[in-house]
């Protein structure tokens, strides 16, 4: 177990001692979980409580996502899908031999999740408790994302990208774009959807007329994307400063981006945009990260030592809580409203 040590009013930091692959909230935000390189799922009850760990996986453990109903549903380079429940006991749902499980997508409810297994998507309704098949895809699932409204599912992979209906069984809707496509985002509305690309490059695509828009020249492969709560800028890792595309001007020719809270050095690698008001947070290389404010176009570094780099960030549901993970092992919990009372 890990106790919780308290760095400043409102966030906490918990030391795990292996590589801190991804993290989940439960559907209340009253508990966190980590997927761990050693295999293990590291579960804490919410804002300071001790980081108890379960062994899960033979390899490393992926991918995790809270399972409506409780427990976890994580992912391993073993192959194997897993229930873990509220008290550690871990059962497989399914094993995909050969595959990585390190690509995994939730609807907003919870109810609905997506795992990539290779060329195949292992789509699980946990209400239900069914799970199909989507697939195969012309080459390896590279991202998934689930639609705002639940409905739909996005997964990218070489040649373009895949749109299945997930209520019903139909012919799934693809289009085609030359090389590696990553990273999907749809907007807060349903009405386009993000896709980084290996070649330095962003595509944002019309759902309702298929027009595609290209914004290149990045500086980086944009490895995660997202977009503010009101859909009015996407952002994406690889810059060495926060920077958006305001939407939809960016549409236009020649567009241009905004870009504040410049780094010296170190580029960022973790991305989440808050679900409810317009701040974002921030991870880079060096292990900086950054709370911005994305109307005032402002940052602010929260007192973490930057001694890794940030794994993935991911705000609660109700965008209350933030947590982040480190390459180090250490996981961070910022509590927003305490953060904002300092002032």
């Amino acid at each position: 177990m890990s106790a919780p040590e308290n760095l400043s009013p409102g966030l906490w930091q918990w030391s795990t001692g292996a590589f801190a692959e991804r993290v989940a909230f439960s559907a209340d935000a009253g508990s966190l979980a980590v997927a761990l390189g050693d295999g293990r799922l590291g579960v804490v009850s919410l804002p300071s409580g001790t980081m108890e760990y379960f062994p899960v996986h033979r390899g490393s453990c992926l991918s995790v996502a809270a399972h409506p109903a409780g427990g976890w549903i994580t992912g391993g380079d073993d192959g194997v899908l897993a229930y873990v429940d509220a008290k550690g006991a871990a059962e497989q749902i399914a094993l995909a031999s050969g595959c990585w499980l390190e690509h995994m997508a939730a609807s907003r409810a919870g109810d609905m999740l997506a795992v990539a297994a290779g060329r195949n998507v292992l789509a699980l309704d946990l209400h239900a408790g069914s799970m199909a098949t989507l697939g195969p895809h012309p080459g390896a699932v590279l991202g998934l994302c689930v639609s705002p409204a639940g409905g739909v599912l996005a997964a990218t992979h070489a040649g373009g990208f895949t749109l299945w209906d997930l209520q019903e069984a139909q012919t799934p809707t693809r289009l085609d774009l030359q090389g590696m496509n990553i990273a999907p985002a749809f907007s807060p509305d349903g009405s386009y959807l993000a896709l980084g690309h290996q070649e330095n490059t962003i595509h944002v695509v019309d759902l309702e007329s298929r027009k595609v828009f290209q914004l290149g020249g990045l500086p980086a492969r944009p490895g995660r994307l997202a977009w503010s709560h009101d859909g009015g800028l996407l952002l994406h890792t690889g810059t060495k400063a926060v920077l958006g595309w305001p939407v939809p001007g960016c549409f236009a020719p020649n567009p241009a981006p905004v870009a504040f809270a410049v780094q010296p050095e170190a580029r960022m690698t973790a991305l989440d945009a808050n679900p409810r008001i317009p701040f974002a947070a921030c991870g880079f290389a060096d292990g900086t990260l950054l709370l911005a404010e994305l109307k005032r176009m402002a940052a602010h570094p929260l007192d973490l030592e930057p001694l890794a780099p940030a794994t993935c960030a991911l705000w609660s549901p109700q965008g209350l809580h933030l947590a982040c993970a480190f390459e180090d092992g250490r996981v961070a919990l910022l509590d927003l409203r305490a953060f904002l009372a300092q002032g």
